[in-house]
């Protein structure tokens, strides 16, 4: 039997029978700690349980029969009242952490292609503007922050989510507000992805791994008190996102060639980038051209000069 206990309005487990029975015996939970398992309709004191009331039994007959003096004294539990209300916990649901991190990438790379699509199409000289490259990152992510937030509140969800069957709610079941959307994103980004900087990253990826392997919970839903829920998916829903990932992956690579190769070339030392060069020129195609760079009127020589 799986058992859920509220501790200091925390909600902890599942537990198994005998796990409850190991902290009743250390003192770690007390007859008027309320629990619930599968077939009760309403949370209840540890102490009225089968399972548990004879490990109470120097508490007061009251307690055994459910009635009496226990239930007149709330201030023992504040939650008691608005537990009983809201009927039993909701059982845990699988963090679905593979599917949550397949979800953000597509969502990634769905705006990094709108991102490309503008550079490319408005004829954006970025490098000119952003020559360091977290004033780049910023530039580039900051907008998504803004439209994820947007998406949550409107639709508490996104296009990867959605492909993939998640929803993030409120935990009263409701979206989230503006506010607290855009707090989620950044959290996230922060806490999640270590805002992409190298070590910080992978450190980010496997403490939320595990923390949220742990408690059920990843540390921004925690703190932000928000629900992901996630429906069961069958070989249709994941071959649509396959077929989506590789469709906008193939769009991104080809629109963002141009300017992330004028990147490359501010950003890294000459040799390094020349090196980068040969490999790429040895891993086209035979009979493959290079389309012409654009002259610079400024690094024209003067005939005078010569």
């Amino acid at each position: 039997m799986q058992v859920w206990v509220l501790k200091d309005g925390e909600k902890q487990g599942p537990m198994e029978t005998y796990q409850v029975v190991g902290k009743i015996q250390r003192n770690e939970y007390s007859a008027e700690d309320l629990a619930w398992h599968r077939g009760l309709d309403k949370w209840m004191p540890l102490a009225e349980m089968g399972a548990f009331s004879s490990h109470f039994i120097s508490q007061p007959d009251g307690i055994d029969s459910g009635e009496g003096e226990f239930d007149d004294q709330p201030s023992l539990d504040p939650y008691r009242e608005i537990l009983a209300k809201k009927g039993p916990p909701a059982l845990p649901q699988s963090p679905r952490l593979m599917r949550r991190f397949w979800a953000r990438w597509l969502d990634l790379i769905i705006y990094m292609t709108m991102v490309s699509g503008y550079i490319y199409f408005a004829d954006v000289d970025i490098v000119t503007y952003y020559q360091e490259p977290s004033e780049m990152q910023l530039f580039l992510l900051l907008p998504w922050f803004v439209i994820e937030a947007a998406l949550l509140h409107m639709f508490g969800t996104t296009p990867g989510k959605a492909i993939l069957g998640i929803k993030v709610l409120a935990d009263d079941g409701n979206r989230l507000g503006i506010g607290a959307a855009l707090l989620r994103s950044v959290r996230v980004w922060v806490m999640g992805l270590g805002m992409g900087m190298g070590p910080i990253f992978v450190i980010a990826l496997i403490v939320s791994y595990f923390f949220t392997k742990k408690f059920g919970y990843a540390i921004w839903d925690l703190r932000a008190r928000t629900q992901v829920h996630g429906t069961n998916i069958g070989p249709a829903r994941i071959a649509v996102y396959v077929a989506c990932l590789f469709l906008v992956g193939t769009v991104n690579g080809i629109l963002a060639e141009p300017w992330s190769q004028q990147m490359m070339k501010e950003m890294l030392p000459p040799e390094v980038y020349k090196k980068y060069e040969e490999a790429l020129r040895a891993s086209q195609p035979a009979g493959h051209t290079e389309p012409a760079e654009k002259s610079d009127p400024a690094e024209k020589s003067d005939p005078a000069e010569k």
